[in-house]
């Protein structure tokens, strides 16, 4: 499975490449760029909201900038306002799942290596168990593990 996460820089990267990391986080803010631009995405949405809508930047921080956006929502894609609105959630959301999915792929391991992993847990644990005929520390901690990984399968199917 190839990696789509990237860290190099925009000028290096195809443009299959840089949709999937256009969106990403900086300092705990989310920030949009493409070939030409990089921008934070309040102050890219302030903008929009500025020449479209003619809505002034009165915002007095990111919290209250953040409450109208999601204000704004209730107008759905009906209006400039609320297709502002949206496209914002999805610039904020699509940085945050890149960076979380950045995360998983930073670890080095597939999907199936993780299942994998989950097989070999048990077994180990099982052995372990086994040759100390007790459960140790170790084997506890093993199970604990086990169990975190049950309960993500378990809500990935809801």
């Amino acid at each position: 499975m190839d990696r789509l996460t990237s860290n190099k820089p925009v000028s290096e990267m195809g443009g299959y490449e840089l949709a999937h990391n256009s969106c990403y986080t900086k300092d705990s803010k989310a920030r949009v760029r493409d070939f030409e631009n990089d921008s934070d995405t309040r102050k890219l949405i302030i903008k929009l909201l500025e020449k479209y809508v003619e809505i002034p930047n009165e915002f007095t921080c990111d919290e209250d900038f953040d409450e109208f956006m999601l204000d704004c929502l209730q107008y759905g894609t009906d209006s400039i306002l609320g297709l502002i609105a949206v496209f914002y959630q999805n610039l904020w959301s699509m940085a945050g799942s890149r960076e979380q999915l950045k995360d998983y792929e930073d670890t080095g391991l597939s999907p199936e290596d993780v299942r994998m992993s989950e097989y070999a847990l048990e077994d180990a644990a099982e052995e372990l168990e086994e040759f100390w005929g007790m459960e140790t520390n170790l084997v506890g901690e093993i199970k604990d593990l086990l169990k975190k990984m049950e309960v993500n399968h378990e809500s990935e199917k809801n």
